[in-house]
């Protein structure tokens, strides 16, 4: 835009006021790139970026220039031998990037480059007479903004499941980062490089993380070496798996009030990998050696997307889920009761259609047929535990006796438990007399909250006649209040075990 105004009579001077050139591009894709992040949740991103520049390069009359035209055969510039002209540059662009997706992790750079550089020329307040010179300042002005938004959507959960959230990021200072719920509230994130928290998986819910990097480049002015470049990066690495059932807050048996142990040889702790670099393992359940290959545990331990993670769990023996003395064992399959056959994908071979049945059905809602195997490739260390298989007749076998229960739980659970609270062998006893027999359970009283939330899997012991342990049970569930707690009655299903176990 140029404005005039009248100096004297005879002259005009002429005022520039810069025209910036906005140019921009931008693109938004929609589902650009979309994959699994588990069998249980998808991933997608939308991807933008925008560059703003502007170019101005205003002579005496006040003509525009673009970064390519030439000066130089100005007439009135030429005679009057006006020097010291440059014009303003700016150059902005914006990429983001996939570098790298698995079904559980995903890593994006965003990346800006803006870089500007002021203009000057001069001009004559009498130009006819190359008489009064005056300067005139330019400015380059470059934007640059690359934002991706990543989308988790738990599209097929048939409940409701926690799940860990991890965000490492480079570069931290130049990345904004932000975490959304399915309602739009925010949710607050830490200030550290690397930030974890627990997403609660609603079927259908959606939570959104957008992250964005920006720079802006701005110079006017004279001086040659005015040049003001702006090169940024970042990269942000996202990952995404099922929270162990010990950190989840359901409704899952834990031995509460407990005594540590480093007895129970044949008891050990069923862990999942917190990191996505199997480096970091959480104690996620309890599970009993039956066999050279076998181990018991509970069914609840292994639906949902935890069936997904075999490949990511092991079983080691020791006094707490971080102080192995023997393991870890990798798993490498599993069964429990189910009309459906995971054979061919899930289970490496061991779980063949021996484990199909018409009358064993794991329901997760009711937990009914709470009973599952799991198995290694490598041979375990112990003999394994006897089963309870019926005889003698349950009277008679829990007359005047305790029953032991084990397993790698914490004493109580307010949801701020400490890590050396979790995933401590440990174990309590209760009385045969106040137990009751429903069908395929077990059912406790807890009045003094022995049994709760925590050590899903973990066995029963109760004497033989040979004042040898046995296993009766599996830990199941418990309810909320702590008021009872269940157990999978073991000799119920000896038959099912026998045609798998070796």
């Amino acid at each position: 835009m140029l404005l005039m105004r009248k100096v004297n009579n005879d002259f005009y001077q002429y005022v520039c006021r810069v025209i910036f050139l906005l140019a921009f591009s931008a693109s938004h894709l929609n589902n650009a790139w979309s994959f699994e992040i588990s069998p249980i949740l998808s991933i997608y991103t939308q991807s933008g970026s925008k560059t703003q520049a502007s170019k101005s390069l205003m002579n005496q009359f006040g003509t525009e220039y673009s970064e390519s035209e030439s000066i130089s055969n100005d007439p009135i510039n030429s005679r009057c031998k006006i020097d010291r002209q440059r014009q303003s540059y700016a150059f902005a662009s914006a990429s983001s990037q996939i570098k790298f997706f698995e079904k559980n992790a995903t890593t994006i750079s965003l990346n800006v480059h803006a870089k500007s550089q002021g203009g000057h020329f001069r001009s004559y307040t009498l130009p006819e007479l190359c008489f009064g010179i005056s300067g005139n300042d330019t400015s380059g002005i470059a934007e640059a903004d690359s934002e991706v938004t990543v989308g988790l959507e738990f599209t097929d959960l048939s409940k409701d499941m926690n799940y860990f959230i991890r965000v490492s990021r480079s570069n931290d200072k130049n990345l904004n980062i932000s975490l959304r719920d399915p309602s739009g509230k925010d949710i607050p994130l830490n200030e550290s490089n690397q930030y974890q928290t627990i997403l609660r998986g609603n079927p259908g819910d959606i939570y959104y993380l957008k992250a964005s990097i920006f720079a802006k480049s701005s110079t006017s002015g004279e001086c040659e070496s005015c040049t003001n470049d702006i090169n940024l990066s970042s990269q942000i690495d996202i990952r995404i798996y099922p929270v162990p059932l010990i950190f989840s807050g359901e409704k899952i048996g834990y031995v509460a009030n407990g005594i540590e142990t480093i007895d129970y040889p044949t008891v050990g702790v069923i862990r999942l990998e917190n990191d996505g670099t199997h480096n970091k393992m959480l104690a996620h359940c309890t599970g009993t050696i039956i066999g050279p290959h076998t181990i018991l545990t509970a069914a609840h331990c292994l639906v949902n997307t935890y069936i997904k993670d075999i490949q990511q769990m092991d079983f080691g023996i020791g006094p707490s889920a971080n102080s192995l003395i023997s393991g870890p064992y990798k798993l490498t399959g599993f069964c429990y009761p189910t009309n459906k056959n995971y054979e061919e994908k899930f289970a490496s071979g061991f779980c063949d259609s021996a484990s199909q049945t018409k009358y064993l059905e794991f329901n997760p809602n009711t937990y009914e047929d709470d009973i599952a195997l799991v198995f290694t490739e490598q041979e375990l260390p112990e003999d394994g535990s006897k089963l309870y298989a019926g005889n003698p007749k349950w009277k008679d076998l829990a007359s005047n006796k305790d029953i032991t229960f084990v397993g790698y739980g914490f004493n109580s659970y307010d949801g701020k438990s400490k890590p050396f609270d979790i995933g401590i062998k440990r174990t309590a006893n209760f009385p045969t007399e106040k137990i009751s027999i429903e069908n395929k359970k077990l059912k406790f009283p807890v009045e003094n909250k022995t049994l709760c939330k925590g050590d899903s899997g973990g066995p029963s012991f109760i004497e033989n006649a040979n004042k040898l342990p046995v296993v009766i049970g599996i830990t199941s569930n418990g309810y909320k209040d702590c008021t009872a707690a269940e157990q999978t009655k073991v000799d119920y299903y000896v038959e099912w075990i026998e045609r798998l176990r070796h």
